[in-house]
């Protein structure tokens, strides 16, 4: 079992992520992260937030 398997089916880390209000996000189909990538073999792209980008 990897670590961050152990800690989402943690009973103990549910409690405090309860205790401490922390909400968590629903996944997106949208990439939020800054990216570098060599896409189709040619130069590097640095696409910016909100790169819907079919990630194959």
């Amino acid at each position: 079992m990897l670590t961050l398997e152990a800690l989402e089916q943690s009973t103990a880390v549910a409690a405090l992520i309860e205790l401490t209000g922390i909400t968590t996000a629903p996944a997106s189909k949208f990439d939020n992260r800054d990216t570098w990538d060599n896409r189709s073999g040619g130069g590097f792209d640095n696409r910016p937030s909100w790169d819907n980008w079919n990630k194959k």
